[in-house]
């Protein structure tokens, strides 16, 4: 590209950001995120190979969010979201197609309920910083706050977003009356 003098950089204009050499990452990035999220990268709706639409600036994959170019498909120019998770242990894909957003506006892991971490806004904003990138207000708040999930063991539902509570003890107990009705019903 550079021999053929072929400009690569990205404008984006909402919010302003200046990406450069963003069309070649974009590129390569779509290679590499082709690899990894390789079963998710077809719309659900016609079938069809999903490009994408924004580079990143942080992201482990340069590419997060991706449409549908199928102007006869109903899912036409519909963003999706599609990136790791969060939590190290857990190797799944978070789809905006599957999973609703937390509290804080991320979306939450069908997996493991992980969604963010103070760690996480910390990282994003540094990365911004040393790229010149658009800082949105909500993450210098999430920043300062101490915002974030995971610290707190707070998860989420993926399907409706909704803060989960945690139960002691109401499994063992379900599973002790199923085993005294089995048992009752066996001995007559």
């Amino acid at each position: 590209m550079n021999i053929l003098n072929i400009n690569t950089d990205e404008y984006k204009n909402s919010p302003i950001d200046f990406v450069p050499k963003g069309h070649y990452y974009k590129f390569v990035g779509h290679i590499n995120a082709f690899n990894r999220l390789l079963e998710k990268l077809y719309c659900e709706d016609c079938g069809e190979l999903l490009y994408p639409t924004q580079t990143s600036h942080f992201a482990l994959f340069r590419d997060v969010h991706f449409h549908c170019e199928n102007i006869e498909c109903r899912m036409h120019n519909h963003d999706i979201y599609l990136s790791h998770c969060l939590n190290g242990e857990c190797a799944n894909i978070v789809d905006s197609r599957i999973s609703k957003k937390c509290s804080l506006k991320l979306h939450i892991c069908d997996l493991c309920g992980t969604c963010c971490s103070v760690e996480m806004f910390k990282r994003r904003l540094e990365n911004l910083e040393n790229v010149g990138g658009y800082i949105h207000n909500e993450l210098i708040k999430n920043v300062k706050k101490k915002n974030g999930h995971l610290e707190r063991a707070e998860y989420y539902c993926y399907k409706c977003g909704i803060k989960m509570k945690e139960y002691y003890g109401i499994l063992l107990d379900a599973i002790i009356a199923i085993l005294l009705l089995t048992l009752v019903n066996s001995n007559g």
